[in-house]
């Protein structure tokens, strides 16, 4: 049984059996996998975050295409305008990993750690390259590190 006849709304009209898939069909199956399947790896991300897809786009691919359209490049990906938003038309663009970066929720890697956002927003301010420059969590003094341990 061909991936087409599994996915009863993939409609590939123009598309051979045994072609490669559309790059959009791929990121529009990848979209409602997110938000739908608690087993997905980035599921917590999106569904589990409450993110869904309309119901247009969740029923037909190629309502899906018609309303955001082809990608314009390779280096293109899915990007939601509004991060808390839903998949829907509007909200819905074909992003570079530049533009994606810059539209990501702000979250430390670590809790004591600034988060990589500041040090990319501190760059662009400065008109550095933001692989350049280095955020240092604050240390304690080694001797008031010492003091704190012992509990005084």
């Amino acid at each position: 049984m061909g991936w087409e006849q599994r996915e009863p709304h993939g409609d590939l009209r123009g598309v051979s059996r045994g072609a490669p898939r559309p790059p959009e069909y791929t990121c529009w199956k990848n979209m409602r996998r997110r938000c739908r399947n608690p087993a997905a790896k980035d599921y917590h991300n999106y569904g589990g975050r409450g993110i869904t897809v309309c119901a247009r786009w969740q029923a037909s691919y190629v309502a899906f295409l018609a309303d955001v359209g082809r990608r314009p490049s390779p280096q293109h990906t899915l990007d939601r305008i509004n991060n808390a938003g839903d998949y829907e038309p509007g909200n819905v663009r074909w992003a570079t990993p530049k533009e994606q970066h810059a539209n990501t929720r702000p979250r430390p890697k670590h809790r004591r750690q600034a988060p990589y956002w500041m040090r990319d927003t501190w760059a662009r301010r400065k008109g550095r390259e933001p692989r350049y420059v280095w955020v240092v969590p604050r240390q304690p003094p080694v001797d008031q590190a010492a003091h704190e341990q012992k509990g005084g």
